[in-house]
């Protein structure tokens, strides 16, 4: 599981909570694309609900194809159940989950974080700043992370450097040697 949600989230940019609440409905495998409905309102709480997205709108996000093996080879290993990323008992992924695995893939991946603090949330910030590297359009962006106000994608917008650029990838290679890694990828670091 641990690679399926790696992947959503520098390849989608989901936030934590929207994992955690992603269907497998919201998975169309033929366009390709998530769309996200729902979140878990309060996730760090004990009191969490399931309910709309933080801007109260459905939003669609990219389904890579590197994302679709990851969910397909964690449901063969885990099972299907209510929840896109489950663990094999059915239980949600806690928000603690998420932010005790993530610094392991960074470490696994071999990432030097140079004195900066990478958290899950900033996998959103690596996306938003590769897209408009490659020529994306801000408004785009914003609608891809749910985002309301424009000013907010510009404040995710960063120059990044050669570690952030490569955190997808190299968590990727690091967790399952055997994922193809998309080549023009590859090519363009």
């Amino acid at each position: 599981m641990e690679i399926a949600v790696c992947v959503v989230m520098f390849l989608s940019g989901l936030r934590r909570a929207e994992i955690a609440a992603l269907k497998p409905d919201c998975l169309d495998w033929a366009t390709p694309k998530i769309t996200v409905r729902n979140t878990w309102q309060k996730y760090d709480d004990k009191d969490r609900v399931y309910g709309p997205t933080k801007s109260k709108k459905e939003r669609d996000a990219p389904f890579d194809p590197i994302l679709q093996q990851a969910i397909k080879k964690m449901w063969e290993e885990n099972g299907r159940h209510d929840y896109v990323f489950s663990h094999a008992d059915g239980s949600v992924l806690k928000p603690s989950w998420i932010r005790r695995c993530f610094p392991k893939w960074l470490k696994r991946a071999g990432i030097e974080l140079g004195g900066r603090e990478i958290v899950p949330h900033s996998a959103r910030h690596s996306l938003a700043s590769l897209l408009e590297e490659k020529g994306v359009s801000l408004r785009y962006i914003q609608d891809m992370l749910g985002h309301s106000d424009l000013k907010t994608t510009k404040r995710y917008l960063h120059s990044t450097e050669a570690t952030i650029r490569n955190i997808g990838k190299k968590i990727t290679a690091s967790m399952n040697p055997g994922l193809k890694i998309m080549e023009d990828e590859n090519q363009a670091n």
